[in-house]
């Protein structure tokens, strides 16, 4: 694939390739959450890896109450 190719069919994608004099690297993100962390990601150069990162089923700030039991329980 020519290069002015690739770079026009992949400029509205979330994903890069990379022409380098040794490789191509290729890189893309599968998923985000509702916060627009990555959730999982492919990349290789011929060869592709995909991970995935699962979240915590619950994701929450504690509050001062629950800080301050933990601080009294280790002291």
């Amino acid at each position: 694939m020519a290069d002015n190719t690739r770079k026009s069919h992949n400029k509205n994608h979330y994903q890069a390739m990379l022409d380098d004099t040794n490789n191509i690297y290729f890189y893309r993100i599968r998923s985000r959450d509702a916060a627009g962390r990555l959730t999982g990601h492919i990349v290789g150069n011929g060869l592709s890896t995909e991970q995935d990162f699962p979240l915590p089923a619950v994701i929450s700030t504690p509050s001062n109450q629950t800080l301050t039991a933990w601080m009294k329980s280790v002291t």
